[in-house]
C-alpha cells in the first residue's frame, strides 16, 4: 500500500511538506511509495476521499468531523497547538453590528465546511442564536475583503494571512476574535487502512508533519516566500508576517483533541450541519506516536 498525501492552502504544514523535497526524506526513504496531491482548495479534499486519491489528510477541525459523518474510516494522528489569534469576524467600521447576537438576518461570508463555519456556530451559540439565522454566503478569500468593503455581505470570517493585511488598512474592525470561542486547531488524520500498516509507517507521517512545523517556525521569511510560491494572494512579506505571529508545534491527538473534535461535532449536529451524530472514540488511534526530531 501506498501513501498518497493531500495537501491544499489551506494548511500551511502539509504545503510546506509537499513543496520542501528536503522535508521529505524520511517519507521517501522507507518502504512506503509516498505521493503528495495539491489541490487548489481545501474543499476538494473531501472529493479526492470520495475517489480513493489520498489517504493522509491534514484540515482545520471542522473537515474532519464533516468526513467522519459522511461514513470515512479515519484515525487521527496528530494536531496543531490551539491558536489563540489567526481569525476573527470582521465588520466594516461604520457598521451597527456590535456582536454576535446582531449577526441575525446578517449576510455573512465565509468558507463553507471549514474551521469558518464552526467559528460561526460557536459564537451564535455562545450569544443564544442559531445558525440558521444568518445568510451565510460561500466566498472566495480573494473576493470577501471588497466583498464586506462593497456593502455585498455584512461580515466576513477572516483567517490569516489575511486578516492582518484587513485589519491593517483600515475600514474594517475586529467583532470577535477566535480566541473567544474555538480552539482554532488543524488536524491530521488518514485513513484506517492506512493506520493498519502499522505504527512504524504512520510514525514517520507524524514525525514529518511535526518536523515542518518547526522548520516553518524557525525561519519564517523562508516559509513566507514558500507560501507566496506555492499560494499567493498576500506579499511574502505578510507570508512572513503572518508566519511569525502563528503558534506552530504539533502533539499527539491524545484525549483531549479529541474531546474538542467531540464537543464541535455535538454543536454542529445540534445546529443540522451534521448528517448524524459521530463518536470520535470510533476516530482514536491504537497506538501511541512518537513527535520528537528525528536524529539527523
Amino acid at each position: 500500500m501506498s501513501l498518497h498525501i493531500g495537501a491544499h492552502p489551506s494548511n500551511l504544514t502539509l504545503t510546506a511538506l509537499a513543496h520542501a523535497p528536503e522535508l521529505q526524506r524520511e517519507l521517501t526513504q522507507g518502504d512506503v511509495d509516498t505521493t503528495f496531491h495539491w489541490y487548489a482548495e481545501g474543499r476538494l479534499i473531501h472529493d479526492a476521499l470520495d475517489k480513493g486519491e489520498i489517504n493522509v489528510v491534514g484540515t482545520g477541525s471542522t473537515r474532519a468531523i464533516a468526513a467522519q459523518a459522511d461514513g470515512v474510516p479515519i484515525a487521527y494522528v496528530a494536531a496543531s497547538l490551539p491558536r489563540k489569534a489567526g481569525a476573527a469576524i470582521l465588520v466594516r467600521e461604520d457598521s451597527t453590528i456590535q456582536s454576535a447576537a446582531d449577526l441575525v438576518g446578517k449576510r455573512v461570508g465565509l468558507i463553507d465546511g471549514s474551521f469558518h463555519t464552526y467559528f460561526l456556530v460557536a459564537a451564535l451559540d455562545a450569544a443564544g442564536g442559531a445558525f440558521s439565522s444568518v445568510q451565510p454566503v460561500n466566498w472566495s478569500v480573494k473576493d470577501s475583503r471588497r466583498a464586506l468593503q462593497d456593502g455585498e455581505i455584512d461580515a466576513w470570517v477572516s483567517s490569516s494571512p489575511y486578516l492582518g493585511p484587513a485589519l491593517a488598512d483600515g475600514g474594517l474592525r475586529s467583532l470577535i476574535g477566535c480566541d473567544r470561542v474555538i480552539p482554532n486547531r488543524s488536524v491530521f488524520w488518514l485513513l484506517k487502512n492506512v493506520a493498519a500498516m502499522g505504527k512504524p509507517v504512520v510514525e514517520v507521517v507524524a514525525r514529518s508533519l511535526a518536523e515542518t512545523d518547526r522548520w516553518i517556525a524557525a525561519d519564517p521569511e523562508r516559509a513566507g516566500h514558500l507560501f507566496f510560491k506555492a499560494i499567493g494572494g498576500v506579499s511574502a512579506q505578510d507570508w512572513a508576517l503572518s508566519v511569525a505571529t502563528r503558534t506552530w508545534g504539533l502533539v499527539q491527538a491524545d484525549g483531549t483533541v479529541l474531546d474538542e473534535q467531540q464537543a464541535e461535532a455535538d454543536l454542529l449536529a445540534r445546529h443540522g450541519l451534521l448528517p448524524r451524530r459521530i463518536d470520535l472514540a470510533e476516530a482514536s488511534l491504537a497506538y501511541s506516536l512518537d513527535l520528537s526530531l528525528r536524529a539527523a
